[in-house]
């Protein structure tokens, strides 16, 4: 995705988030984490993560076969210590 798109994609998952009722719970934290992962936006990649459901995960994944809250956090943490910042929260 490029930039533009995931500025945009993060501010679309945000506000479905204030519209969900908690249907989609899990499903937009995930796609916004992953969103906030690949814009270099580790620590909030990183909380959404630690808000979702411990096993939570989705198949056929922006052509992963699977994805999962523990690999995108993963990711994230190894990005933030990449980026020579100090250890996340």
């Amino acid at each position: 995705m490029a930039e533009g798109h995931l500025k945009g994609a993060i501010e679309d998952f945000s506000n479905a988030m204030t519209l969900d009722s908690g249907y989609f719970g899990d499903a937009l934290r995930l796609y916004r984490a992953e969103a906030f992962l690949r814009s270099g936006r580790y620590a909030k990649a990183i909380s959404d993560c630690e808000a979702m459901s411990t096993n939570y995960g989705e198949r056929n994944f922006f052509g992963h076969e699977h994805r999962s809250r523990a690999d995108i956090d993963a990711d994230a943490r190894a990005g933030w210590f990449r980026k020579g910042s100090s250890k996340p929260r």
